[in-house]
């Protein structure tokens, strides 16, 4: 496409400059024809139907018109640079193409400052359209808005004025659509209207707005025309996609920079020039990344474009483990374990080089790599994996699998028992681990590694350096976990990861009758088991394993582990009390009473200093008593007697002071005194057996099991409270907060042992093997663990409560920060009833934290909300530490007096708050009508041109005018006449402003008058303002203009001349009042006598002739056109004619245009021989700027000569006009020379250096410089 040139005339000192300091040009290559060039244009691409996906295609020559024949096998297409394969080109029906009248309504909000910045985009993508709309058959009007619609540039085919009315656009307001489109007469819609081919309108945006989407579609349907729209930065909202598309336009959304816009814009002018676009269709496929920078290209036209994509997750190339996780089962040492896991290749093939493990208690037994293998599209192989164990202790461990193209995966394993926690830790916290700063309010997510992702982790932080920590989850799965920070400000935070056991069952197998009796160990590492088939056993409770076996002569009824684990003391039916040494097993003496051999042996426990043993059951049953022993001698110390029948149960209280005793048959519980043996409280009132009696840990509470499960007061036996259930036992934890019972029925899981809350009585739990019934149950040392005596001859051990197994904390210390922005109350002044003021304010949201913050939406809500809005802000945003946003408010009061609402901002800080207020107060000041229209006015005239508004005082108070400034969009053809005088009107008083068109141009145009006014009832200085909209339109004078063009009739010039050839405007008529002024004036002449010079001026070469082609602009006010500047050359004939081929003016009015032809005649001919000699100034003679310049003791000189023969270079000063040194003058060959010139006799100043040849000589200026 030709590119406008704006020539002024030339200056004379300019002239000057060009004929002495600039090489003479004549010489230079003849320019050969611009090459045509087509484009290619992608929209956005469609990704539902992966991997088949499909685009807009639109395929034009540099004019824009649609290229045909092209097939689906002339395109190359490409993703990250992998071919593609095109399967098809859908195109419309071919339609000839339509003129268009198109408006393209840009949004000049506040906000189009930001990003790029949006002001540049739409610069770019108007002037795309303007670049490739051919202009002449179609039409084009610039329009733009805010909450004002303005009329930038009414239809015109004149594309320099198109160019310049987008390059005026800036920023300043709002953003209204309804404005954009509907407003009267600027709205786009109604300057559509004025078209005289198919109407389209173009609406580019950056923000949103209300839209009445029925309004805006009856008023396009109405005038005709259909609806784009292109959205920068932000999805298309939905009121205009719909609009869009009813009314045959299309959205194109999320345009993020020039290129994409510019694409856009050339997309939718062909839809709307030819009726739709062609879509390109072509499978894509697997690769290694999900953004894919598509590239299209055809070829034999040399044409290509581009456009990004998103593909979805299942497009990526990847190895899939089946499955990622693996959790081998508790397997002793010694022992091995294999299981298989698969490797899947999805849409394309990998190739694996190496799975690796880095713990060699782990290793691939089959299907591994080294050597590599490649598992085929669609296909998996199947790898064996083995775990054999060195120790019991939990380990963790990953399967690195190493895999092209796009990398490979890892697979988790974990293996070992329960409760062997590893030596270290393989949890590792990821984020936060030091250094970062978290925003109070903010949703993050925390992350760490080293354990299988299905396993449960506690989450803690720590604002003290770790001192305390404070919960956040014991449910993190998946290695990560979404938080919300807390409002604890912080500098010394941690993070702790815990990783939680698993809910696992350890059976205790190897008893062959029931399991009357199961306790722990004090460290809870070993268990211990009564069972009727006279054995005691001792087992490994985490992993199950039998550690030693007791052999007793009877069934056996309790056992018990001294305090320090130590010693066992267990009791049976043959009346008889055993202590063993619990490490090696040795019996170390039997506890029994001669007088009394027999008894039951129902139970048998410690003292909490493990110095003495209470038995009960052991001796004649008439007895029915406790014994106290001393555990070192064995020696019976006391008998608690005082029960009427068996005692089934005893236990020592927390501080060893008392002993409480159930005897089951006689129904009451009683309580001694350790040292005396006397009775110190007797509970009664049972109805059934009392099975088991215990202590709370504390000493204050009593809990027994009967038919019911009840507390009491241990110090004075009330009753307390009592359990919805009953059971064989009932044990506290060592918390004090949960009940156990082994119940008499099953609960509803099936299961035997219920859970309560001992402080509610409230059920939290219920396990157990279902349908077995559990004897006794207790807690492990920490609360986490029971275990269960169950009748069906197993022990099992249940993990109730998460335990911890491993952790990690932070390795630095991070931060909690307090970052919402602080929000003063705003203030948008007084504002007039029934007007609005928007209001930009640089310094209110601001992040004045030490944390980067995210603003996500801003609302207002409350109070006189419909009066105020938030205009020209783009969200989300990001603030640095530091950095404010620019935000813009609008007020437009609907009644007198004061006005406010509230406003949030929801963001990564959580919300912040403020409010806004206004005032609103009637005008000071009325205006005699609002649009002033000055109608039809012809061009260069201002009859009937001068309209006058009027100003009226309306309030009891003086009102002084502090400012009437014109505003744009065209401050050209309106004047705001007297506009620096500031009159003080009295109340009732009325001033008027004339106003004045004077139209230059052809069409609609507008402006505004904004008057500042100052009124005590208002609020003080500078508080009101009145917007005065003009409009007016230029027209064609009545009589056609004419003029003559004319050139010099004869200009004689030397070879090597530079000569200025003036083109003058003769007998002009009308010609200003027509609004001419840009102009292409066409010349014609021998090519080998001139060639132009002038920046912007072209000219091709054909059959001899040099087509010269000039664009310029013309100011009216005088009568020459331009001033070409051309050198002579020594060309193949004397005289040359310089003929004017064309001239057109920019303009749609009509201009009569004569023409007045000149020629040029060379001087100074060699004629050598008789003949003249002539010669090319296409050739290459050249003379090329010295290097350095300026020049210091020397200087180097570059030029090629066209011909051999003598030649002479010499050095001239300009201060004296005279020779000041020959380089040289000697005959030369043709071609390239390089010559060093010194320098350092020459004083500094100007110089010129001159090259002679046989035939033309060339000048340049350099400076010495000292």
């Amino acid at each position: 496409m030709p590119i406008l040139f704006k020539h002024p005339p030339f200056h004379p000192f300019q002239r000057l400059l060009l004929w002495t300091g600039i090489l003479i040009v004549a010489l230079l290559a003849i320019p050969g024809p611009a090459a045509s060039q087509s484009l290619l244009t992608l929209g956005d691409v469609d990704t539902a139907a992966f991997p088949n996906l499909t685009a807009p295609f639109f395929l034009t020559d540099s004019a824009g018109t649609p290229l045909s024949g092209v097939a689906a096998t002339d395109i190359t297409l490409t993703e990250n640079g992998e071919p593609r394969t095109v399967t098809a080109i859908d195109c419309p029906p071919r339609i000839p193409p339509r003129d268009l009248s198109s408006v393209l309504a840009i949004d000049v909000s506040g906000s189009m400052t930001y990003g790029a910045p949006g002001i540049a985009i739409a610069r770019s993508a108007a002037e795309a359209w303007v670049e490739l709309l051919p202009l002449g058959a179609s039409e084009c009007a610039i329009t733009s808005f805010d909450q004002n619609a303005y009329l930038n540039q009414d239809f015109t085919t004149a594309r320099w004025k198109l160019l310049e009315a987008i390059d005026q656009l800036r920023p300043q307001g709002g953003t209204s659509y309804d404005t954009a489109l509907l407003a009267t007469p600027l709205g786009a819609l109604n300057i559509a209207a004025r078209g005289q081919h198919r109407r389209v309108v173009v609406l580019l945006t950056d923000g949103q707005s209300d839209v009445d989407e029925a309004m805006v579609i009856a008023r396009a349907n109405a005038v005709g025309a259909s609806i784009y729209c292109v959205t920068i930065g932000l999805d298309a909202p939905d009121p205009l996609k719909r609009i869009a598309a009813q009314t045959g336009g299309l959205c194109i959304q999320n345009v993020n920079s020039q290129d994409q816009a510019r694409a856009a814009y050339r997309l939718i002018l062909g839809h709307a020039r030819f009726g739709g676009v062609c879509t390109i269709r072509w499978r894509s496929g697997p690769a290694c990344d999900r953004q894919r920078n598509l590239q299209v290209s055809v070829p034999k036209l040399n044409a290509s474009g581009g456009a990004f994509y998103r593909a979805p997750a299942t497009a990526i190339i990847r190895a899939v483990a089946i499955p990622t996780g693996i959790l081998f089962p508790p397997i002793p040492p010694g022992q091995f374990r294999d299981t298989t896991i698969e490797l899947v290749a999805g849409d394309a093939p990998i190739t694996v080089s190496d799975i690796a493990i880095g713990d060699p208690r782990f290793s691939v037994v089959s299907g591994g790599a080294p050597p590599s293998f490649t598992i085929p599209a669609g296909q998996r192989r199947t790898i064996t994996l083995r775990y054999r164990p060195t120790d019991s202790l939990q380990t963790f461990a990953s399967v690195r699998v190493d895999a092209t193209p796009c990398g490979g995966t890892s697979i988790f394993l974990s293996a070992g028992f329960p409760g062997r926690n590893p030596a270290q830790p393989s949890i590792r916290v990821v984020l936060p681990n030091g250094g970062e700063k978290l925003v109070v309010n903010d949703s993050v997510v925390l992350e760490w590694e080293g354990v299988l992702p299905d396993q449960r982790v506690r989450l803690e932080f720590s604002t003290d350096a770790g001192a305390t920590w404070n919960r956040i989850t014991d449910s993190g799965l998946g290695l990560r976990h979404g938080w919300r920070v807390p409002d604890a400000p912080s500098d010394r935070c941690l993070l702790r990861a815990t990783a939680l056991s698993r809910d696992t069952v350890v059976a205790l197998l190897g008893h062959q009758r029931a399991v009357v009796r199961a306790v722990f160990s004090p460290n809870g590492e070993r268990a211990a088991t009564a069972g009727l088939d006279s054995t005691v056993r001792v087992w490994d409770s985490y992993t199950g394993a039998e550690l030693m076996r007791l052999q007793h002569p009877a069934p056996v009824r309790s056992v018990a582990f001294s305090p320090n684990g130590a010693l066992l003391l267990s009791t049976a039916t043959d009346g008889k009390g055993r202590l063993w040494n619990a490490s090696s097993g040795q019996l170390i003496r039997e506890l029994f009473v001669p007088a009394r051999p027999f008894g039951d042996g129902t139970f048998a426990g410690f003292s909490p200093d493990g110095a003495l043993a209470v038995t009960s059951g052991i001796g004649a049953k008439p007895d029915h008593d406790a014994e106290v022993w001393d555990v070192a001698t064995g020696a019976l110390i006391r008998t608690l007697a005082g029960h009427t029948n068996y005692v089934t149960h005893a236990a020592f209280s927390p501080d060893g002071g008392r002993i409480a005793t159930s005897g089951g048959y006689d129904r009451t519980v009683r309580v001694w005194d350790r040292f005396t043996g006397a009775e110190i409280l007797r509970i009664g009132g049972f109805t059934a057996i009392v099975h088991t009696v215990e202590w709370s840990p504390d000493g204050t509470t009593l809990i027994t099991a009967s038919t019911n499960v009840q507390t009491w007061d241990a110090a004075t036996g009330a009753a307390l409270g009592q359990f919805a259930e009953g059971g064989f036992s009932a044990s506290s934890n060592p918390a004090g907060t949960q009940v156990a019972i082994s119940t008499f029925g099953p609960a509803a899981n099936g299961g035997y042992i219920t859970l309560w809350d001992q402080a509610t009585r409230q059920l939290v739990g219920a396990f157990g093997e279902p349908g077995v019934l559990s004897l006794g149950s207790g807690f492990n040392q920490n609360g986490y663990r029971i275990i269960s005596a169950d009748q069906d001859s197993v022990a099992r051990i249940w993990n109730i409560a998460p335990e911890p197994v491993q952790s990690d904390q932070s390795d630095n210390l991070w931060s909690i920060v307090r970052a919402a922005p602080l929000l003063p109350a705003i203030d948008l002044g007084t504002v007039t009833v029934g007007s609005r003021r928007d209001s930009v304010l640089t310094a209110w949201l601001c992040n004045r934290s030490s944390a980067t913050i995210r603003v996500d939406s801003i609302t207002l809500a409350g109070g006189d909300v419909a009066e105020f809005a938030v205009v020209s802000v783009r969200l989300p945003l990001t603030l640095l530490p530091g950095e404010c946003q620019q935000i813009e408010f609008r007020f437009a009061p609907q009644a007198v007096g004061n006005r406010g609402a509230g406003v949030q901002i929801l963001g990564n800080f959580g919300s912040a708050s403020s409010q806004l207020r206004g005032q609103g107060v009637l005008p000071a000041l009325s205006v005699n009508g609002g649009l002033v229209d000055f109608g039809k006015i012809r061009l260069g005239t201002s009859r009937d041109s001068v309209a006058t508004v009027t100003l009226s005082n309306s309030t009891p108070t003086p009102v002084r005018l502090t400012s009437v400034l014109l505003l744009g969009p065209d401050t050209r053809q309106f004047q705001a006449l007297d506009s620096a005088a500031s009159p003080t009107l009295s109340p009732g008083q009325s001033y008027s402003i004339p106003l004045r068109f004077s139209p230059v141009l052809l069409g609609l145009t507008n402006a505004q008058v904004r008057v500042l006014y100052s009124a005590a009832a208002a609020g003080g200085e500078d508080s009101g303002v009145v917007i005065i909209p003009l409009v007016g339109e230029g027209i064609c004078a009545d009589v056609a203009a004419t003029a003559t063009v004319t050139l010099p009739d004869t200009i004689r010039v030397k070879a090597g001349e530079i000569s200025t050839f003036p083109i003058v405007l003769r007998n002009a008529s009308n010609l200003v009042e027509s609004g001419v002024r840009g102009f292409t004036i066409t010349l014609r002449c021998n090519a080998s006598v001139l060639l132009p010079l002038d920046s912007g001026v072209t000219s091709v070469v054909a059959n001899g002739q040099r087509i010269i082609t000039v664009r310029g602009l013309w100011s009216g006010g005088s009568d020459t056109l331009f001033l070409l500047n051309m050198v002579a050359g020594l060309g193949d004939s004397e005289w040359s004619g310089l003929a004017i081929d064309s001239l057109q003016w920019d303009i749609e009015c009509p201009v009569q245009m004569g023409f007045q032809n000149g020629e040029v005649q060379l001087l100074d001919l060699c004629n050598s021989g008789g003949v003249t000699r002539l010669f090319n100034p296409d050739a290459q003679l050249v003379l090329r700027p010295v290097f350095p310049n300026p020049a210091g003791d020397q200087t180097t000189i570059e030029f090629s000569l066209a011909e051999p023969g003598r030649t002479a270079l010499t050095i001239w000063s300009s201060a004296s006009a005279q020779q000041a040194k020959t380089i040289f003058d000697r005959p030369m060959h043709a071609g390239r020379h390089v010559v060093v010139i010194p320098t350092e006799d020459l004083p500094a100043g100007i110089y010129f250096y001159k090259l002679e040849t046989p035939t033309a000589q060339l000048t340049r200026k350099f400076v010495v410089k000292r």
